[in-house]
């Protein structure tokens, strides 16, 4: 039987409550119905948060003086259970009749309109965590499974259908679950092409590309636009190849959001790999101006700009540290040679301290390569 009722007040036991249950036929829906089912319940309510039940919150950082009757929704930070990766989710506005989301998966809140369109960012974070029991667990095993991709491409494939070609929301999360059924297919590291490996790239691509068309771009959210410009640049850099569509696409990436570090990141990566130092340096190190500059943003900003916080803590510092040393070693030791030295044997050690994902380690390079650079850099 269900326990839902009895999970509620014992973890709210002094809070009123409203407890009921309804036939699940997707997640904006049931998320609909249950904003209805609380106005209804609770007209007198002044604000209203939608949570997904595997995010719990971080201690110390909601502090609920930060809401005010001034704006019309309040955004927070997610951290995603991957632990590289955040989310900044406007889940948290004023409550009022008419409220809903839309789109059966990736869903977005939508409020009544002639209501004031600003969004005020908070300081609260939540941290995803997987959870024994739940949607993802219980139908395809894990949430991070091909299985689980596999089936939210069939609901998305549902929706491009049924919305039309030029769908901006299910262009990007088609193009983008692909890549990551492609993921959880490979792993970690090179592995051989395959003709399941070559249909997951060719459809992201297809599906990036379409979204960034300028008509679907010019409807479309901002954030999808620079993340799928973001990936799009990814495929092409480690799936297809094709380094000029790779470099390109990391340049419109790093233009459209002056705050972001992601794109120079792995443009200094590329540009190291083919051997350009000076194009690898000038990216690694306009990401570490722009970090700085982050560092120094009202702190509610500073977590909506610094969403994929393990690339601005890991591979930035290690990328830094790599193009510059290159160029010390090829470089006469005079004048500012030996800080210049300091500086990157010191970024080195930042990132080597910092990437402690066991799985992805520093993510842009080997292990083996990162223990090298340390000797290199002892040597100089």
């Amino acid at each position: 039987a269900d326990r839902s009722a009895a999970a509620v007040a014992a973890a709210a036991p002094l809070l009123e409550r409203f407890v009921f249950y309804f036939g699940f036929a997707g997640f904006a829906s049931g998320r609909t119905r249950v904003f209805a089912e609380g106005w209804r319940k609770f007209p007198g309510a002044t604000h209203v948060l939608a949570l997904d039940p595997d995010w719990e919150p971080v201690p110390g950082t909601i502090v609920k003086s930060q809401l005010d009757d001034r704006h019309g929704a309040y955004a927070f930070r997610v951290e995603d259970r991957n632990g590289l990766t955040a989310r900044t989710m406007d889940w948290l506005c004023h409550f009022e009749e008419g409220l809903k989301f839309e789109h059966e998966l990736h869903e977005q809140l939508v409020r009544p309109p002639g209501g004031s369109t600003d969004a005020k960012l908070l300081t609260w974070v939540f941290a995803e965590k997987e959870k024994r029991v739940s949607w993802h667990s219980a139908l395809h095993g894990h949430s991070q499974s091909r299985e689980r991709y596999l089936a939210d491409i069939g609901v998305l494939e549902r929706e491009l259908e049924r919305e039309g070609p030029a769908d901006g929301h299910a262009l990007f999360y088609l193009g983008v679950t692909h890549l990551a059924a492609l993921d959880a297919m490979l792993g970690v590291g090179d592995h051989d092409r395959t003709n399941q490996t070559d249909f997951h790239v060719a459809k992201a691509v297809a599906y990036l590309g379409r979204r960034l068309e300028p008509a679907v771009a010019a409807r479309g959210a901002f954030e999808h636009t620079w993340a799928a410009t973001r990936w799009l640049a990814h495929a092409h850099h480690y799936a297809t190849r094709d380094v000029a569509a790779a470099r390109d696409l990391y340049a419109r990436c790093a233009a459209l959001d002056a705050r972001r570090v992601d794109c120079l990141v792995f443009r200094a990566a590329l540009e190291r790999a083919e051997g350009d130092g000076g194009a690898a340096f000038a990216a690694a190190f306009d990401g570490l101006r722009r970090s700085v500059a982050a560092a120094n943003l009202p702190e509610a900003e500073r977590v909506a700009a610094v969403d994929n916080f393990y690339v601005a803590k890991c591979p930035l510092p290690l990328e830094a540290a790599l193009s510059l040393l290159a160029a010390l070693e090829r470089s006469a030791r005079d004048g500012g040679w030996a800080t210049l030295r300091d500086f990157g044997g010191s970024l080195l050690d930042t990132a080597r301290a910092a990437c402690d994902d066991a799985a992805r380690k520093y993510i842009t390079e080997a292990p083996e390569a990162v223990d090298a650079a340390a000797a290199r850099y002892e040597a100089l």
